[in-house]
């Protein structure tokens, strides 16, 4: 039963084309830094993050650093890079009404994680 729908929802092709995937995947994997980040740590990781914000594609031969670069200019790095920086503007501005009041101000990332995100701050 399971075996038919699979077929019938991806035709006979479905398994083949799967394989090709994975292979491709593997062979990307191995050129590009940043897939290997994400497929090492988590696309979502504190180490993919710190990746992203550098902005410098690396890669085995120019094939791996273009990969990455394509990888670098998705529409989801650019917003990760858009909202640090927006991240960055208002901590700044907040620590600027703070001195101005004479506030102490002490900035804390319990969520950080290895992460180096408020360190450049």
């Amino acid at each position: 039963m399971f075996r038919y729908n699979r077929i019938k929802k991806y035709g006979s092709f479905g398994p083949a084309k799967w394989a090709l995937m994975c292979g491709l995947l593997s062979t990307v994997r191995r050129m590009s830094k940043g897939v290997r980040i994400g497929y090492t740590y988590g696309f979502d990781s504190d180490s993919m993050l710190d990746y992203i914000y550098v902005n410098k594609a690396h890669g085995i031969m120019d094939i791996g650093k273009l990969i990455d670069r394509l990888y670098l200019n998705t529409i989801g790095c650019r917003a990760i890079r858009v909202r640090r920086v927006l991240l960055e503007q208002l901590l700044q501005k907040e620590v600027d009404r703070n001195q101005t009041a004479g506030i102490p101000t002490c900035l804390l990332d319990v969520a950080a994680g290895p992460g180096h995100f408020l360190q450049e701050f």
